[in-house]
């Protein structure tokens, strides 16, 4: 009686063949999961920059308008008066993307701060490094109406360290 079986040599090419499609999974899935982070820092950064936006036109539009902004988890929300000032401006609008629930995709975290890339004016490498997709939100310059400043470190395909940043002047 003939017994069929693999052979030592079968079954290691198989081990091998399943090792090196693994491999090329994870090298994948990692590039995928790293882009999918970007992407989404991106679009934060983006997003914050045109409800601030949004914000300022609307005073704009309408100098006894009220922006409302979400003031806690169980979703009560509050406002405050136009016209707006930018650093006066700066707890509430932090405030509202806290408990909106946003998390920064590189660490889960809430990702909007305050001098979390900066000291003395300076951009701190174990700052970058620690907050990285985090969103600075601050204000800058003088004035009756300042302007706001948003700085956001995401680490591009090849991880560099990026920034973009954008300043949104109050008018």
């Amino acid at each position: 009686m003939k017994q069929r079986a693999f052979t030592l040599m079968e079954m290691m090419v198989v081990v091998v063949i399943i090792g090196i499609l693994a491999v090329g999974s994870v090298f994948a899935f990692n590039k995928y999961t790293a882009a999918a982070k970007r992407n989404g820092t991106i679009a934060h950064h983006n997003t914050l920059k045109k409800w601030i936006q949004l914000q300022i036109t609307k005073c704009s539009i309408n100098p006894n308008a009220k922006i409302i902004y979400r003031e806690n988890f169980s979703d009560r929300k509050s406002h405050f008066n136009c016209p707006m000032d930018a650093g006066a401006a700066l707890p509430y609008f932090r405030s509202h993307f806290i408990y909106e629930g946003w998390k920064s995709l590189y660490s889960g975290r809430s990702p909007i701060c305050q001098g979390c890339y900066f000291e003395g004016g300076k951009a701190v490498d174990w700052k970058i490094k620690f907050n990285v997709g985090a969103i600075q939100l601050d204000s800058i310059g003088s004035g009756d109406f300042g302007t706001f400043r948003i700085i956001t470190y995401y680490l591009d395909q090849d991880n560099n360290y990026q920034n973009l940043t954008d300043l949104i002047t109050v008018f």
